[in-house]
């Protein structure tokens, strides 16, 4: 019956999944970089491109995560949780706390 939540879990989420988002370029790039290294038998270019987004992707979800932690309230409130309160704020920055630590691993 408690509307809070609610409200704080959909502002984190929508934040996350923008997030996450903007960085969906990794994959996209890469797959076909690995895909034409294998095609002309090359392991070990593919190897080393596959290393490289690898490297990068955790580059990027890791000053993701900071960037998150550290600027977690206005970017809620940016979100709406300013609107909907302090009971909504407070459980968006929980979850968005919990699964900012996930964006290293999803990147």
């Amino acid at each position: 019956n408690d509307p809070y939540p609610l409200a704080g879990l959909g502002s984190a989420a929508a934040l996350l999944v923008f997030s996450f988002y903007v960085f969906n370029f990794l994959a996209t790039a890469t797959a076909p970089l690995v895909a034409k290294a294998r095609a002309s038998k090359d392991e070990a270019g593919a190897k080393l491109v596959g290393g490289q987004a690898l490297t990068l992707a955790l580059a990027l979800g890791s000053a993701l995560c900071l960037t998150l932690l550290i600027f977690r309230e206005p970017l809620l409130h940016v979100m709406g949780t300013e609107v909907t309160g302090v009971e909504a704020d407070h459980y968006g920055e929980q979850f968005l706390i919990v699964r900012s630590l996930a964006a290293p691993a999803v990147l």
